[in-house]
C-alpha cells in the first residue's frame, strides 16, 4: 500500500446528524500521465491533453518533466523522458475499477463515531458518518483496492460541530 493521500480540507458534520461523504477516485483509476513518474514496462497511460488513444510503455523508465507530443495515429510513438510510449486502442487499458473499499477511523479512538452504509461504484466510494463527539476532529481513511490489486489510501479530517 502506498502512503496515504491527504485531502486538505476538513469535512464538517453536525452532532446528531448522519451525513454521507463520497470520494471520487477517477484520477487514480484512469492512469493519467504524470510528469516525472516512474512507469513499468507495459504500463498504460492516458494523456491529460487529448483523448482517443491509450499509450503503452515499451520499457520501464521515468516520464519527462513536460508532457510529450502525443501521436494521433495508432502505433505512433512518443519519446517521454526515458520512456517510449506507443499509441494503442483505448479499450479497457489505462482504466481500472474499484474492487473493494475499507473505511476506518484512524484517530482519535471514539466508538461514538459510526461509519456505515458503504457503497462504491467503479470510480467512487461513499460512506455515511453518524455520532461522534462535539469538538472532535477525526482522521478518516478510505482505502480502495482496485481490480488490478493496487491500493489507494485516502485520508481526510472529519470535524464534529
Amino acid at each position: 500500500m502506498s502512503d496515504p493521500f491527504l485531502i486538505p480540507e476538513a469535512r464538517i458534520k453536525r452532532v446528531g446528524a448522519a451525513r454521507p461523504y463520497t470520494i471520487d477516485f477517477k484520477a487514480w483509476l484512469r492512469s493519467y500521465w504524470i510528469a516525472g513518474r516512474a512507469y513499468n514496462t507495459g504500463d498504460f497511460v492516458r494523456p491529460p491533453s487529448i483523448s482517443g488513444f491509450a499509450f503503452q510503455a515499451g520499457a520501464a523508465g521515468e516520464a519527462g518533466v513536460t508532457e510529450p507530443a502525443w501521436p494521433r495515429t495508432l502505433g505512433g510513438t512518443a519519446v517521454d523522458g526515458s520512456i517510449t510510449w506507443t499509441a494503442v486502442a483505448p479499450g479497457i487499458n489505462a482504466v481500472d475499477a474499484i474492487a473493494s473499499v475499507a473505511w476506518s477511523q484512524i484517530n482519535p479512538p471514539d466508538s461514538s463515531l459510526v461509519i456505515s452504509a458503504p457503497v462504491n461504484t467503479n470510480e467512487e466510494a461513499t460512506a455515511t458518518f453518524a455520532g461522534g463527539t462535539s469538538g472532535n476532529v477525526y482522521r478518516i481513511q478510505c482505502a480502495v483496492t482496485t481490480a488490478s490489486s493496487k491500493v489507494y489510501p485516502v485520508q481526510f479530517d472529519l470535524q464534529i460541530t
